[in-house]
């Protein structure tokens, strides 16, 4: 018995033949409807899709069409079509100024659809079909039995069919003419993909030390975690792990494993259940079980300090280093009976093998001398992206060295940065420097600033260069250096960023060369330079007094208001426009002389960061650097 969409159809067909439509065939063109393979994702357990179906004319002189029916299966044990089925889309759905086809007929089965169109029941609109043009569109979804359990790719195919509909579908096209053309189908691969491998990531950054340092302090490599997700879906709640790391036994002995600093919040501040070390002869390993019951997780979205391995010298293995000697942490699958493998712990007891990068540790010969600095904390804002920091650059000599201490003259450095993230906005003469010339200073100090650098160059005295010296038995800051944020960088960034100061050997023209003078000769100056953590929020805007953006003649009057009108600041280092350290009436001329006369504007306006000068005056909110 025919259903009532293939009694519509019927009628439609009959109207086709009384216009003459569809008569015996002559000179038959070929249409050919497809669809592009589709890469279905199905990690999550489930996957709903579309397939969109194109007409295209293969052969045979061009011509108009007024309509068409087709048919296409697929396999019902791994694929059903969704509750909208199979509908117009493009090309047909455009038909009318939009408002499609005056015939459509959709219908679903188990293992198929069918559709049918007229265009028009005038026959005034047609399409033509030099090129693919999507006419259908069919919503699929995954049967959830096909892809339990997934391992690997599984294809299947959705391909033109025969059988569909009561009677069934004829896979056909009108040319508007006079007859009916032969429309053939192109099969569609759709491929489900199971989820990728859970990628976790082992490493530490390379370093790069002195031979001295080594042998005084060590090898400290902090190793973190990280999960690299194809998506953000894949993210994993882990349970615990484990890795180990192997080392030249002839250059360290492994010391001990601390717990990482991002682990410590683990039972509320208690750390994990289990965190044990195992240390052997040419390498070391770590074990963590962050709850006895697995309840307690953790996700690796973000980079985690999980492990801190400490590392001593052998005796006499770095003493009398003449060139750089690089040597690697690498994986290690031999320590421990049994051996300990490298393993994150998911779904509460299935081991996940973890990607161990090696670490790179370059020991460089110990120089004469060296500059550097402490690790260097600002912060900016993340509504602005602005910051800004100041660095006190210190040198020392090494005590090895024959002569020391060592009477310098004179030095040229160039410090580099990243210019991505930094841009140096200033530099200076250090504390150590004056001192010379009876107080005046050297009589000759150079800075240059670069995109990726600054450069400085000095000579103490032109005058009386063997009294007007300075020796550095005890490290002491020779040179100032000033740096801002670069806004695009920052903007929105919630978290912490680091970067560091570094040697930089090509900044100007010719290049400024890493030495320091000694009795009117030159010697090697090695810059190991620090590392810089930039944190989002806090700090102030200096003479941005009333807290709101902007440094202006508002910010003068809530100062007159705050000194003289019982008026509230909530920032007193904001109001210290000239950074004596005090906020008083001088802070109030400064700022409008600043404003209207031509002065100095307060130093490190338009920036966001802690005081570069730290004193006694406060700052209890500061909202416009948040």
């Amino acid at each position: 018995m025919m259903n009532s969409k293939s009694f519509i159809l019927g009628i439609v067909v009959f109207a086709l033949l009384l216009s003459g439509a569809l008569v015996s065939k002559v000179d038959a063109q070929i249409f050919e409807v497809s669809s592009p393979n589709k890469l279905v994702p199905v990690g999550s357990g489930s996957a709903d899709f579309d397939l969109e179906f194109s007409i295209q004319q293969t052969s045979g002189a061009l011509i108009d069409t007024c309509g068409f029916s087709f048919q296409f299966s697929h396999d019902p044990t791994v694929l059903q079509l969704g509750p909208s089925g199979a509908f117009s889309a493009g090309a047909l759905a455009a038909l009318d100024g939009g408002a499609g086809p005056d015939f459509f007929d959709g219908e679903t089965f188990p293992t198929g659809f069918t559709v049918g169109s007229v265009f028009s029941f005038s026959f005034d609109q047609t399409l033509q079909f030099d090129v693919p043009k999507v006419l259908i569109a069919a919503e699929y979804s995954v049967q959830p039995g096909a892809i339990a359990n997934l391992s690997n790719d599984l294809p299947t195919i959705v391909s033109m069919s025969d059988n569909l509909g009561s009677p069934p579908i004829d896979n056909l096209i009108s040319n508007c003419g006079g007859n009916t053309e032969t429309l053939i189908g192109t099969d569609c691969i759709v491929t489900l993909q199971p989820a990728p491998p859970l990628d976790f990531q082992i490493s530490s950054g390379d370093q790069t030390l002195l031979a001295s340092e080594v042998i005084s302090n060590g090898l400290q490599v902090e190793f973190s975690l990280i999960q690299i997700p194809d998506v953000p879906a894949d993210i994993t709640p882990t349970n615990g792990f484990s890795f180990a790391y192997g080392h030249d036994s002839s250059l360290f002995s492994a010391d001990a494993v601390l717990l990482g600093l991002d682990l410590a919040g683990l039972d509320s501040g208690a750390g994990p259940a289990f965190f044990q070390e195992s240390l052997f002869a040419t390498g070391a390993a770590v074990g963590c079980l962050y709850d006895f019951q697995v309840q307690e997780t953790i996700t690796f979205d973000n980079s985690l300090h999980v492990a801190t391995f400490i590392y001593s010298a052998v005796a006499g293995a770095l003493d009398n280093l003449s060139d750089t000697l690089v040597t690697n942490l690498e994986i290690s699958t031999v320590l421990g009976t049994p051996a300990i493998d490298s393993v994150v712990v998911v779904d509460g007891g299935t081991a996940i093998p973890a990607s161990v990068l090696p670490v790179q540790v370059s020991i460089e010969p110990t120089p004469a001398f060296s500059l550097s600095a402490p690790l260097q904390e600002g912060s900016f804002s993340t509504g602005s992206g602005s910051g800004s920091f100041t660095v006190l650059m210190e040198l020392v000599e090494e005590s090895t060295n024959p002569g020391f201490p060592s009477d310098t003259q004179g030095f040229s450095i160039g410090l580099g940065h990243d210019s991505a993230l930094l841009e140096a906005t200033g530099g200076g003469v250090g504390p150590a420097l004056s001192v010379l010339n009876s107080g005046t200073g050297p009589d000759f100090f150079d800075t240059n600033l670069y995109t990726d650098g600054i450069t400085f160059g000095c000579v103490f005295s032109f005058t009386n260069p063997a009294v007007n010296t300075l020796a550095f038995d005890t490290a002491q800051a020779i040179v100032e250096a000033s740096y801002q944020t670069v806004p695009g960088a920052f903007v929105g960034e919630t978290d912490p960023v680091s970067t560091s100061l570094q040697a930089n050997n090509n900044l100007g023209s010719p290049p400024v060369e890493q030495v320091i003078v000694v009795n009117s000769q030159s010697q090697n100056l090695f810059v190991a330079g620090c590392s810089v953590l930039l944190s989002p929020g806090g700090g102030f805007d200096r003479g941005d007094c009333n807290n709101d953006g902007s440094f202006d003649i508002a910010d003068g009057v809530s100062l007159l208001s705050f000194l003289f009108l019982s008026g509230s600041v909530s920032c007193l280092n904001a109001c210290d426009n000239n950074d004596d350290e005090g906020v008083d009436i001088a802070d109030a001329v400064s700022a409008l002389a600043a404003l209207f006369t031509g002065g100095p504007a307060p130093p490190g306006n338009g920036t966001c960061g802690p005081d570069s000068t730290p004193g006694p005056l406060t700052c209890d909110s500061f909202s416009s650097c948040l």
